[in-house]
């Protein structure tokens, strides 16, 4: 699987993102190793979110897209880990998968590991807070991504 470089050789060094833990939304985080990243397919529902959907060739139906990234997180306080940090490699960027309302939203293709590793706390705070830290938008999936009519609600591994 190909990471960003600066991304893969973070992961390599077996570093972890530093920050101010009780300030941080997610409390302690801690990335998966480099080994244990997979792309799996993440269900997106775009009724669920802010988006304008009137163009989605599936509007009101009640399946979901699948949309392939790779969770970095293994753990967190009083969150599912899964999808709270993702890289989306068909994207080419960062996001979050909101398992709640089965959305992705992603961050500008600008932003790059390094920028996320300097200031962690505000792009983790910035899943919950308004203040949308480097241009976080839920991800328009059509017609780009398989479309699944059966609605699946977890990450499924395309194999």
């Amino acid at each position: 699987m190909e990471l960003p470089l600066d991304l893969d050789a973070f992961l390599n060094d077996g570093r972890q993102l530093e920050y101010d833990v009780d300030a941080c939304e997610a409390g302690q985080i801690v990335l998966l190793p480099r080994t244990d990243l997979k792309v799996r397919l993440y269900p997106t529902d775009v009724d669920n979110g802010p988006i304008d959907n009137s163009n989605d060739p599936h509007f009101r139906e009640l399946g979901c897209y699948l949309v392939p990234a790779v969770s970095l997180l293994a753990e967190c306080d009083g969150f599912d880990p899964d999808g709270l940090l993702l890289w989306l490699p068909e994207e080419k960027c960062y996001g979050t998968w909101d398992s709640s309302h089965t959305l992705i939203e992603a961050f500008s293709r600008e932003i790059s590991w390094i920028d996320i590793a300097k200031d962690p706390l505000s792009f983790i705070n910035s899943l919950w807070d308004d203040d949308r830290v480097g241009g976080l938008a839920p991800l328009i999936p059509w017609p780009k991504y398989q479309y699944d009519p059966t609605q699946p609600h977890w990450p499924i591994d395309p194999d």
